[in-house]
């Protein structure tokens, strides 16, 4: 393997995790309005369902489910013409009153003929939902104890200590970042921010920590929920503000659980510092109940930690400065050509400084260029450091900058701006003239 195709293997294993991981953590971070916007638009999990269409939208049939049917139907049609036990594999399954086929096309008792599917297995059992202790006030590393103790990936943010004592200008440039984000987006989280701040539930100040696992889906805000408000019931309010409906709600001591729908995630708040979100009630109940997370993989040590099969990352405050340390697990295959990844890291770093330099944070740019990459036997390190200074001012630069600025130097924008349809070919040129 070349290591381009090495570093680019690399930076694609678990891509689509690590996206989607950033996503849900980016979501959390705008505060418990990520609770009713994951119940309202009842997203599926990995390998799930497709979402359910808003309310008088008919639901979108893919290319896939529309050759299935045509296929049956001819099938169906041509049923009369073969003989018994020829050609669709199902001429042998009896049929119920009225001549249809059996669904599956396979009887009581029969196994799938050539081309058939099995019939579907039972639904898994629900668990039933038990009492739990109350965790009481919240405590640094609580996010991370309520998660599965077996995570395939995870990341934690201490949201209270990255906030410190800038919590108006946060709360300030959050808005304003927010409204940097395409409008059909921005409209709800407005308005759930609207909502969640006039019950007294400001994100920047009521999320503590975040803590998410990959793998089961499960993710856990720690919450400075002081006055011990009911967050579920506030969730419930969201959505139907949405226009979703209200789910339903279960409660056995201080457990409360809400299932959003079929699709949709199932939330819990336990007492009245957690509050946790899961693809799967089972999972959320059985990571709730073990308490087990923080033994395999401990919370609240770091400003921000990720850790997944081939790669750690660490944000830890070493005054005056933050400090990032990442470390890459080589394959013994990739030791080998460790310089060249390294050559390639630095390199997309360098890249990365220059694009910062042309926008409203370019005092990022001799930051990242001061990045150091080198190899320690099987590991490839990677140490920046920032200085706390510097994060004042870069609020104090989202504070200044006009929204149009900020939104062009955002990287959602930048790759609408690549994604771009290119321009159109030159016109034709004009017709001969006609011939006499």
């Amino acid at each position: 393997m070349q290591a381009d195709d090495s570093a680019k293997v690399r930076g694609n294993r678990g891509g689509g995790r690590r996206r989607e991981l950033g996503l849900r953590v980016a979501v959390v971070l705008t505060g418990l309005a990520s609770a009713a916007a994951l119940g309202a638009c009842g997203g599926p999990g990995k390998g799930g369902p497709e979402p359910l269409p808003p309310t008088g939208e008919k639901p979108k049939i893919t290319a896939t489910a529309t050759a299935a049917a045509s296929a049956n139907a001819a099938l169906d049609a041509k049923a009369t013409d073969l003989p018994a036990g020829v050609g669709d594999g199902r001429a042998d399954a009896p049929r119920p009153e009225g001549g249809e086929r059996p669904e599956h096309g396979v009887g009581p008792g029969q196994p799938p003929g050539p081309g058939e599917y099995p019939p579907p297995p039972p639904p898994e059992p629900v668990a039933p939902l038990a009492a739990l202790p109350d965790p009481g006030a919240f405590q640094p590393g609580d996010a991370v104890a309520y998660l599965p103790r077996d995570c395939r990936h995870r990341i934690y943010v201490n949201v209270a200590a990255l906030v410190g004592a800038e919590t108006a200008k946060v709360g300030s440039a959050l808005d304003k970042l927010l409204a940097t984000i395409p409008a059909r987006d921005h409209a709800p989280i407005e308005q759930a921010l609207r909502m969640l701040r006039q019950k007294g539930l400001d994100p920047v100040t009521t999320v503590r920590e975040v803590a998410a696992c990959d793998g089961p889906d499960v993710t856990v805000l720690g919450l400075r929920n002081d006055a011990s408000a009911d967050v579920l019931a506030l969730v419930q309010r969201l959505m139907q503000s949405f226009g979703a409906p209200a789910g339903t709600v279960e409660r056995a001591g201080s457990l409360t659980v809400l299932a959003t729908g079929e699709y949709g995630p199932t939330v819990a708040q336990l007492g009245a510092s957690v509050l946790a979100i899961a693809d799967h009630r089972n999972d959320l109940l059985a990571a709730l109940g073990a308490r087990a997370g923080a033994a395999s993989w401990g919370g609240g040590r770091h400003l921000l930690a990720v850790s997944e099969r081939d790669m750690d990352v660490t944000l830890d405050e070493q005054a005056p400065n933050l400090l990032a340390r990442g470390v890459i697990h080589l394959d013994a295959g990739d030791v080998k050509e460790a310089p060249e990844i390294v050559k390639k890291i630095q390199g997309d770093v360098n890249d990365m400084a220059s694009e910062a330099a042309r926008t409203p944070f370019k005092l990022l740019a001799p930051r990242l260029r001061a990045t150091k990459v080198a190899v320690s036997g099987h590991e490839i390190l990677v140490t920046a450091s920032l200085p706390r200074s510097d994060v004042a001012a870069l609020l104090q630069v989202v504070l200044a900058t006009a929204p149009a600025d900020l939104e062009r130097a955002m990287p959602w924008y930048r790759q609408r701006d690549s994604a771009a349809a290119p321009p159109p070919p030159p016109p034709l040129p004009p017709p001969p003239p006609p011939r006499p």
